[in-house]
């Protein structure tokens, strides 16, 4: 996607059109009327690694020490290169602001990672001709890194800053996050990593691939499940979104009478 060189203003709420392709809502919920003020920044001086340093001097934490002109990371002259940074809880991101000096990434992606290891891009930069690069972003998680996957020329990676927006909860989510039904008819009760969960969902609509598009939109307002009529090969794209919107997923199996795997109820 190309990157922006101003802040991106949050999506409105949904238009009937893709309330239409939604269905079967499981609950009914508002979506928000008042316009949020911009989030905080939420990157600087927290703990920051990179896969290489060009040398002394250039670490990945002076490219979060709030010093735009003086200090930077730079990489060594090779793809790929990252640079992450550890946001110590989970967050929900709304931006990001890179800060290139002259060696800067032609095409990178921003990703997230709840333990560090495993990540998902929440945006990819394909056309980038350096200066500042001001990109809207819609993920959650505690770790964010920048991927550069190609440079223009032949030095590495620099960065003056590597600047992330958000909001942070009050606590990380519960470890483990076993799923869990107790009680019996009448008393159901739905847990989720031991504490209490209340589903507010959707059942998918519209097509697997249109969901990076909009489940930004329910997030924005208040679902955290999505349930899907069927699953399969197809499904990816959208599981790949809620986690990245921090979104849970029950999903639909369609079983042939007498529980084998088919069409059927």
């Amino acid at each position: 996607m190309p990157s922006l060189r101003r802040p991106s203003l949050r999506r409105p709420a949904l238009t009937l059109t893709l309330a239409a392709l939604l269905a079967s809502s499981l609950t009914v919920i508002a979506a928000p009327t008042e316009a949020r003020a911009a989030d905080p920044l939420i990157s600087q001086g927290k703990p920051a690694t990179a896969s290489s340093q060009e040398g002394d001097g250039l670490s990945a934490a002076q490219a979060v020490d709030g010093d735009l002109t003086g200090t930077r990371w730079a990489s060594q002259w090779s793809d790929p290169q990252w640079i992450r940074i550890d946001l110590g809880k989970r967050s929900d991101l709304s931006r990001a602001v890179l800060t290139w000096e002259g060696a800067y990434g032609k095409a990178y992606e921003i990703q997230v990672s709840d333990n560090g290891t495993d990540w998902t891009t929440i945006r990819k930069v394909t056309d980038g001709d350096g200066g500042t690069d001001d990109l809207a972003l819609t993920g959650s998680g505690r770790y964010v890194r920048m991927l550069g996957t190609a440079r223009p020329g032949g030095y590495g990676y620099s960065l003056w800053e590597f600047q992330v927006y958000g909001t942070q909860g009050d606590t990380p989510p519960p470890a483990g996050g076993a799923v869990k039904v107790t009680g019996s008819q009448g008393a159901w009760r739905l847990t989720v990593g031991g504490q209490p969960y209340t589903v507010k969902g959707l059942t998918w609509g519209p097509s697997m691939a249109d969901a990076p598009r909009y489940m930004p939109d329910l997030k924005s307002m208040g679902v955290n499940t999505v349930r899907t009529w069927g699953t399969d090969a197809s499904t990816k794209p959208l599981l790949d979104a809620a986690a990245a919107n921090g979104l849970r997923v029950m999903n639909g199996f369609w079983l042939q009478p007498g529980g084998g795997p088919g069409s059927g109820g």
